[in-house]
């Protein structure tokens, strides 16, 4: 069954579900990620959020883009204020 979870995101422009179980969402403005029952936004600098990715190797590492296509690579599972990223890994 589902359950209606508040403080999360309106909309869903993209989302993916982590091999961990969390549920990663980009609504087209910021992005954001369900553990359990709790919503948090996470931090990025790309402008609006047009899509998220999960490291499907790695749940500590989690990408989100913009529409343009700049990365922000998160390191800690999106904990802290990633920056924009224009380069090879």
């Amino acid at each position: 069954t589902w359950n209606q979870v508040a403080g999360g995101p309106l909309k869903s422009q993209n989302a993916k579900l982590a091999a961990d179980g969390t549920l990663y969402v980009a609504d087209g403005s910021k992005a954001w990620k369900l553990v359990g029952n709790t919503w948090t936004e996470i931090p990025h600098q790309v402008g609006d959020a047009a899509a998220i990715m999960p490291d499907p190797f790695n749940t500590n590492r989690v990408v989100v883009v913009n529409g343009g296509g700049t990365l922000c690579i998160s390191l800690d599972n999106g904990a802290t204020p990633c920056t924009p990223y224009w380069g090879n890994p």
